[in-house]
């Protein structure tokens, strides 16, 4: 939340509370001074390694902390593990190949495993970019030459769900492309500005920003693989296109005969090779997730091929602005908008939702035809559809008339996962090979690789994130020595490095469904008992604070102009609109987004609904069902009404009450609740500031396994903070957290 506390909207986990104003961090990044010498000495150890030969180990990034988000998403935290740094001065001479002179000379050779959007991004920014020979390559099975020696999508891989999704890339990279690029991709009709400009770009005062762009993954990635094999984009570097898989035969035969500077694992299940078998160790073991991952039915609709008058139906469609800020005021059903009339609706699914869909495996898409969806992948129908027991579809035409989308008007549908687990490190060198340029050749991940899938849309999540992490790559590449020399190397990719863990983690974030989907879920079982007026001034509410979110004065014209009624049509609109009781509750329930996490809205509005609204009559009956069950002894319970009352989620604010129920659930060996406990007495929220205590209460957490209760005791071993100073100690349960 904005609050300044830290706890996430009821019942969510996973971080501690925000540092309270005081606490010494490092002037605008949120890391105490100490450590930048640790980011600094471990970034520079591996970028360098891009540009000078046998400087750095094949230790890489290490796990971002991201545990207490910062009141900006521009400061990223990055805990870096130090590598053995040498100054480029003293190194031993060395051979002919392996000089700076040599490295900086060499004919850049890289690959990049993976022909999806991440992948051909990277792809075609290097064609463009570097002015002098070289070759770029590129591998993806799911690619087929056709008569004329092109490579085009295989025909199975053209229906693929993946591609039903939209992109939401930032101004600041997709105006970096060549403009013969960005005509192809960017056709009129053929995107969306949906967002306003990004909040750096808002400080900087740039009259000439560009404004972020949907655009539909499958039509982005047949431009840019289009794009790549016409030779007028091509500044000197050779594009090799190859429609087949990079395995383990192919890893030795190119070492052995046409050695690379760099290798990328990009995008798709050759990539996710590479990465887990092929350089199997070189980024660290994912860290599962303690949430799991999120899933939505993504539902995808054309309003132009509404059956009924287009002046009749199709008006009830909610403007794209006003779709946005309801969007934003809970956390059940999101719309992206792919183009003025075209777009998808996500609806977060919960467990027996999930179950539903088992015909759609992750990526898996049914398509609309003589009013039946019908599986791709087994020629089916989708089942949820037909059946009149089904809980899932209703309720996800229930998400359709919310935003005023006809029925008629829907396409196709998929299902969308996000990550269960974390990477803990990004680029790494693969010492014991050697490279065109003397040195060890460097491994990079972006994309799916990254692990940057979500089923969260907007700026910064799933395949636009994806694709600023190939424009930060590219960019690394191209400013740390493939073609400036090695010039500037060390800050190039502290900034990649920095960019990848604040992608990661807010993922990672809006991936964390503990609390969320248990609210869905019990909105749902309370179902007719829900009081529905409230549940829809509450949502009112949501959506009026995501509007004033977003910026008039930032925001492209015609949502700018959306803007000014979009407040009336919104209470029109839910008003007149037909809803379920346990459709509204459950959207109450799950709460909005935190704005925090987007760069393109503004979280200081989030401050009128921050603590969730205070008390409601729905907020009153789930307290009321909490504290039951948490009087029968359920941990979970007795946290998650901890969480409401500090939140005011439903009830009226109250820090010492959730001192209280957090307390008895941590009595009860409840690890976020313990960890949550340790916080509020070290910062002296609901109860007197105690540092011994919350020491006691974060080791009870950490021993347990809670990443944050790690990373909170060891910064208090580290700082003394209330208790001795112990670095070594400190540093034992931050590798932990890590």
């Amino acid at each position: 939340s904005s609050s300044g506390c830290g706890l996430r909207a009821a019942g969510a986990t996973g971080r501690p509370m925000r540092r309270q104003p005081g606490c010494r961090r490092a002037a605008g990044c949120g890391l105490a001074e100490a450590e930048l010498s640790i980011i600094a000495l471990g970034a520079i150890a591996v970028l360098l390694n891009l540009a000078w030969p046998g400087i750095a180990s094949d230790r890489a990034f290490a796990r971002a902390r991201g545990f207490a988000k910062q009141p900006s998403p521009q400061a990223a935290e990055v805990e870096v593990v130090p590598a053995e740094v040498v100054d480029p001065a003293e190194q031993p001479a060395s051979d002919s190949n392996g000089t700076p002179e040599a490295a900086a000379s060499a004919s850049p050779e890289i690959v990049i495993v993976g022909g999806g959007a991440a992948g051909l991004w990277l792809a075609v920014l290097l064609a463009a970019g570097i002015h002098r020979r070289g070759r770029v390559r590129v591998y993806d099975p799911r690619w087929e030459r056709d008569a004329d020696g092109m490579c085009r999508w295989s025909a199975k891989d053209l229906d693929d769900g993946r591609r039903l999704q939209i992109a939401t890339v930032p101004g600041e990279v997709w105006s970096g492309l060549p403009d013969a690029v960005q005509a192809r991709i960017f056709q009129p009709g053929a995107f969306c500005e949906q967002w306003p400009v990004s909040a750096k770009k808002k400080a900087g005062g740039d009259e000439n920003r560009a404004f972020p762009r949907n655009v539909e993954l499958g039509p982005l990635e047949d431009a840019l693989l289009e794009a790549l094999q016409e030779p007028s984009l091509r500044a000197a570097v050779e594009v090799e296109l190859i429609p087949d898989a990079y395995d383990e035969a192919e890893h030795s035969r190119v070492l052995s005969s046409e050695p690379f500077q760099s290798i990328v694992a990009a995008d798709g299940r050759n990539a996710l090779s590479l990465r887990d078998v092929t350089l199997s160790g070189r980024f660290g073991r994912a860290v599962p997730r303690a949430e799991g991952a999120a899933e939505t039915l993504a539902v995808a609709f054309d309003l132009d091929v509404h059956v009924e008058d287009a002046a009749g139906a199709n008006s009830q469609a909610l403007s794209i602005t006003a779709s946005t800020a309801l969007s934003l005021a809970q956390s059940r059903y999101a719309v992206v908008w792919a183009t003025e009339r075209r777009g998808v609706l996500h609806m977060r699914l919960i467990a027996s939702e999930v179950q539903e869909c088992t015909q759609l495996s992750n990526g898996g898409r049914a398509d609309w035809r003589d009013n039946q969806l019908i599986c791709r992948s087994i020629g089916e129908i989708f089942r949820p559809q037909q059946d009149n027991a089904s809980a899932v579809w209703p309720r996800a035409l229930e998400g359709l008339r919310l935003f005023g989308i006809p029925e008629s008007s829907i396409t196709s549908v998929a299902r969308v996962s996000s990550n269960a687990a974390d990477l803990p490190a990004f680029c790494g060198a693969l010492n014991g090979l050697s490279s065109p340029s003397g040195n060890a050749p460097s491994a990079f991940l972006i994309g799916d690789a990254a692990r940057l899938g979500a089923s969260r849309f907007g700026p910064g999540f799933g395949p636009g994130a994806a694709i600023q992490s190939a424009d930060s790559l590219a960019r690394t590449l191209l400013e740390g020595g493939l073609e400036n020399g090695p010039n500037g190397v060390a800050a190039s990719l502290a900034e990649h490095a920095t960019l990848m863990a604040t992608l990661r983690d807010r993922e990672r974030e809006a991936a964390a469904g503990l609390g969320v989907e248990c609210r869905i879920n019990s909105a749902i079982r309370r179902g007719p008992r829900a009081v529905p007026g409230s549940s829809q001034d509450s949502l009112l509410a949501g959506a009026r604070c995501g509007l004033a979110a977003l910026d008039t004065a930032h925001m492209p014209f015609e949502r700018a102009a959306e803007k000014v009624t979009a407040d009336n049509s919104l209470r029109a609109h839910l008003q007149a609109v037909s809803l379920s009781s346990e459709t509204l509750a459950a959207m109450a329930a799950s709460g909005p987004w935190d704005f925090e996490a987007v760069d393109q809205i503004d979280p200081r509005s989030q401050v009128e609904f921050v603590d969730r609204g205070g008390e409601t009559e729905d907020g009153l009956e789930v307290a009321k069902y909490l504290q039951s069950n948490g009087e029968a002894g359920d941990r979970q319970s007795l946290f998650e009404l901890g969480v409401m009352f500090f939140t005011a989620s439903g009830v009226t604010k109250d820090e010492a009450k959730a001192f209280e129920w957090l307390l008895r659930a941590a009595k009860l060996s409840h690890p976020h609740a313990q960890n949550c406990v340790g916080c509020m007495l070290r910062n002296g929220l609901g109860t007197e500031t105690d540092k011994v205590l919350a020491a006691h209460w974060l080791e009870l957490a950490a021993k347990q396994g809670d990443a944050e209760a790690q990373y909170n005791l060891g910064e208090m071993l580290l700082e003394g903070d209330g208790i001795p100073l112990d670095a070594q100690e400190a540093a034992v349960w931050m590798r932990r957290a890590a």
